[in-house]
């Protein structure tokens, strides 16, 4: 009894999709498929709204997430500008220090305010002053132990350092390695004017100038100041000249240490 009922259903199913292949270009048929497709497109149009709606969803997940990461790469990035600011700090500072036991020298730390460039005159912004033991004529120096000026002016909780390639300063100079006093003359746009060198002195392109300095104990000190570049040329009264290049980079220091003279 049950067979038969099985293999009744079978044949029923047979029977009507065989019906509708077969009449499905006929006028009845095509009544019934348009009527199914109306009793269902709303169940199609809510269908396809939710997939609309997962899909916008997605969207502003996907934005969120990304506005999100943006953040955290932004914060990510001034910590890491704030550990190199500390890096620079810390470099600085024991830099100083090397160079204060090498020298036996009274270094005072100031930071940088500002930068300004005059018509070819260079100058820093500096915060320590007379309070500090600050005094007009004091070398100022970077954190690799290179000449970048003198302070030209000392008020009492700031100074003002003229670059040392200003033109008008001048200081007494060492030839690296050869040897040898000369006279260095600030021409402006980081250039220096090496006179009075002895003919006999032995110098070419790519040696040093160093400032001479005092130390404790009146022992003489030098500073890098520039490099010669071009060649040496030919001077009245039996001495040759040349020009070098200012190694500091005023625009970009945030420190400075100034190298206290005597009273």
């Amino acid at each position: 009894m049950y067979k038969n009922s099985a293999i009744t259903k079978i044949a029923i199913v047979i029977l009507l999709s065989g019906g509708i292949i077969f009449f499905g270009g006929t006028r009845p048929v095509r009544w019934m498929r348009n009527a199914g497709i109306v009793l269902l497109r709303p169940v199609m149009s809510a269908a396809t709204g939710t997939g609309r709606r997962l899909a916008s969803l997605t969207s502003v997940m996907g934005a969120e997430e990304a506005r999100r990461l943006t953040e955290e790469n932004q914060r990510l990035t001034a910590e890491n500008f704030d550990y190199a600011n500390l890096a620079r700090e810390v470099e600085s500072l024991e830099a100083a220090l090397a160079f204060r036991d090498a020298a036996h020298q009274k270094l005072i730390g100031a930071r940088v305010l500002a930068y300004t460039d005059e018509f070819g005159r260079e100058s820093l912004l500096i915060d320590q002053g007379v309070d500090a033991g600050v005094k007009k004529g004091d070398v100022v120096v970077d954190a690799h132990k290179v000449l970048v000026g003198e302070v030209s002016d000392a008020g009492n909780n700031s100074s003002e350092v003229a670059v040392a390639s200003n033109a008008g300063l001048t200081f007494s100079a060492i030839l690296l390695p050869g040897g040898g006093n000369v006279l260095a003359r600030g021409m402006g746009g980081r250039t220096l004017s090496i006179e009075l060198i002895p003919r006999n002195t032995s110098i070419r392109r790519g040696d040093f100038v160093a400032r001479a300095t005092a130390g404790a104990g009146g022992r003489e000190r030098s500073i890098a100041a520039g490099v010669i570049v071009g060649e040496v040329s030919g001077a009245a009264g039996g001495f040759a000249a040349a020009h070098a290049s200012l190694l500091a980079r005023p625009e970009t220091l945030d420190y400075v240490f100034i190298i206290s003279s005597a009273p």
